[in-house]
């Protein structure tokens, strides 16, 4: 089983500050207008509107999945 890994972290940070997304740092937390995902120990814990919370083990985060539920409008065409 993976754990935390900073280096995802970091990715998703540039990525959001690249495309100038309107979010809120705390710690290992990240909120935009349309999700909130928490970086734990052993998963991604991803809370969006109108959707259950959902527990994601690191192997299977993506970081452009990541990127499309925190900022929909920017996500590909389609999806």
């Amino acid at each position: 089983m993976s754990g935390f890994n900073p280096s995802l972290l970091k990715q998703l940070k540039q990525s959001l500050q690249s495309t100038q997304t309107p979010c809120q740092w705390q710690r290992r937390r990240v909120h935009t207008a349309y999700c909130a995902v928490e970086f734990q120990v052993h998963a991604v814990h991803v809370t969006r509107p109108g959707k259950a919370s959902r527990q994601l083990p690191y192997d299977k985060v993506r970081l452009f999945q990541l990127l499309s539920w925190l900022q929909p409008t920017h996500a590909t065409p389609g999806n």
